[in-house]
């Protein structure tokens, strides 16, 4: 007997317990069940790289973190120390992008001729993936918000920071 695409899922099905706090049945706990969602996108795509949408959103996050670095611009010392942590900012970034750029022009003999034409999917596409990681796969969603949150994170504290310095008036 052949089982239709829900029909699987129907017989892997987990007991939960669930709190409602709705009034009909006094707020008790009830059992339920959740089929599991894993086995719906089971087939999902692996990739083994990131898409450069990712990489140029880093460069971009990196620009506005030394453009809000240098609203701390001041009196005295402050423009050579600005500028020693731009320079750092840069090479930070640079490394890694060199590094991306260099494996990607010439990549490995045994890499899977479908890596290649990957480059070329969206950014959506790539998205809908799991990436494959030193420690397992993740997903791509996942993993891309780790990658940029710590940047991103620094780049508008950052910003924050600049604009309360700004508008309170010290100089």
């Amino acid at each position: 007997m052949r089982c239709g695409p829900l029909e699987h899922v129907k017989q892997h099905k987990h007991t939960t317990m669930s709190y409602s706090p709705d009034s009909r049945d006094g707020g008790e706990k009830r059992r339920g069940t959740v089929a599991v969602k894993s086995m719906i996108r089971r087939n999902r795509p692996v990739s083994s790289h990131l898409h450069p949408a990712i990489y140029w959103t880093i460069v971009g996050l990196a620009g506005w973190l030394v453009l809000s670095v240098w609203g701390f611009f001041g009196s005295g010392y402050a423009g050579l120390a600005l500028a020693v942590v731009s320079i750092f900012i840069g090479i930070a970034v640079a490394i890694p992008l060199l590094l991306w750029a260099i494996a990607r022009r010439h990549p490995p003999a045994h890499t899977d001729p479908r890596d290649s034409a990957s480059f070329n999917e969206t950014l959506s596409e790539w998205l809908a993936h799991k990436l494959d990681i030193n420690t397992g796969q993740m997903k791509a969603t996942v993993a891309a918000v780790e990658i940029l949150l710590p940047i991103a994170a620094v780049a508008f504290g950052m910003t924050v920071f600049a604009l309360v310095r700004h508008l309170d008036g010290v100089v």
